[in-house]
């Protein structure tokens, strides 16, 4: 039986938790599903923001589409799917059009049309518009949050902008208020650290107890959560917010958890654990800090040494860091890549094609000119 894919997501945490936005959508999708007299199967982002985050429901919508798996897909409007006219663009041509893969859109479950040029302009208009109230409504957004981070300044109130509540913290009537539970565990974290337990002594503990965490979906503590926690400034009593698109930084306080002194002792254990890292580093590699996998996570280096038949032999390889970090904070990303690359014979390549770019670029050697 051929399946309706519904395609649902929301772009802000507190609709996908307290509000009914998914569960509005995903109704709507099992009566267009019903309508077309196909298969329900849901496909939730979840939480998503509409331009920073990875959707890691959609790349798999993608590679379905590839396989044959996708023939139809609906969801309740386009701002839903793309991020802006590029991507829906993108998506017609590579997805839709070539795959012959039909798309619904809105609470009747119209179909989007390819037939003629007229249906693709309406197509492209559409999503041009969908891009333009996007970038309005963020416009305005972030005007309403500059505002908000002035007066706070201004009356030195502890004013809560939204997003995940600070591990320790909790929002009352959209201020900073401490949370007695965490609080507590808060000031464990930073005791343990400056006695020298690790990271992962903290993140043992944390799980042995059954210490509630705030975002993984495994309910298993993140030791890089742990490490910013520890180097959050916030919990000085000091909150600090840096708008990026008017390069400002806005300050108000919030009820303190430990002292400066503290915090200042324990950024400087940070430090010298981070040196000891760095100095204890076996190898280098070219390309670890730069190679990224189809799945969106980061690659790491290895180099390693063994024996056979009396000869050492030394393997040196990138691969995807997704088994590591899904030990760590227990989140599948849904990584189908199980090989490694050669380092050396990577690094080979790179660089060769690196050079042949740079050798053959009129922009290039323009600018050279320029420069002397």
């Amino acid at each position: 039986m051929n399946y309706l894919d519904v395609y649902t997501r929301v772009s802000q945490k507190q609709q996908a938790v307290e509000g009914n936005s998914l569960v509005v959508q995903q109704e709507i999708g099992q009566k267009i599903a019903k309508k077309l007299s196909l298969k329900f199967r849901l496909r939730d982002e979840n939480y998503r923001s509409s331009t920073i985050h990875y959707r890691d429901v959609l790349e798999q919508i993608k590679d379905d589409i590839i396989s044959g798996k996708v023939r139809h897909i609906w969801c309740i409007d386009r701002d839903r799917m793309f991020r802006d006219m590029t991507d829906a663009l993108l998506f017609r041509r590579d997805y839709l059009e070539k795959y012959n893969v039909r798309l619904y859109e809105g609470e009747h479950g119209n179909e989007v049309k390819f037939d003629d040029k007229e249906s693709m302009l309406m197509y492209d208009i559409i999503s041009r518009f969908a891009q333009y109230e996007n970038e309005t409504r963020s416009a305005r957004s972030q005007r309403g949050k500059v505002k908000k981070l002035k007066d706070a300044e201004k009356s030195n109130k502890s004013v809560y902008l939204g997003g995940t509540n600070t591990f320790g913290y909790q929002n009352i009537n959209k201020e900073w208020v401490l949370n007695k539970e965490e609080l507590d565990w808060v000031q464990w974290i930073f005791n343990a650290y400056e006695e020298g337990k690790s990271t992962k002594d903290i993140k043992n503990h944390l799980d042995k107890e059954g210490v509630a965490t705030k975002r993984t979906k495994s309910g298993l503590w993140n030791m890089v959560t742990i490490q910013k926690m520890l180097a959050n400034r916030t919990y000085t009593g000091i909150h600090t917010v840096h708008v990026k698109k008017i390069e400002r930084t806005f300050s108000f306080k919030v009820p303190k958890i430990i002292t400066v002194s503290q915090f200042n002792r324990v950024q400087k254990l940070l430090q010298r654990n981070q040196r000891v890292k760095d100095n204890n580093k076996r190898h280098d590699s070219l390309l670890a800090d730069f190679l990224v996998c189809e799945c969106g996570t980061s690659f790491s280096s290895e180099v390693k040494q063994k024996k056979m038949n009396n000869k050492v032999i030394k393997t040196k390889k990138y691969y995807c860091m997704n088994k590591n970090y899904e030990w760590r904070d227990g989140i599948d990303r849904g990584c189908n890549n199980k090989k490694s690359l050669d380092m050396d014979r990577t690094d080979n390549v790179i660089v060769t094609r690196v050079k042949e770019i740079a050798l053959n670029s009129n922009f290039l050697k323009e600018q050279t000119k320029k420069m002397y």
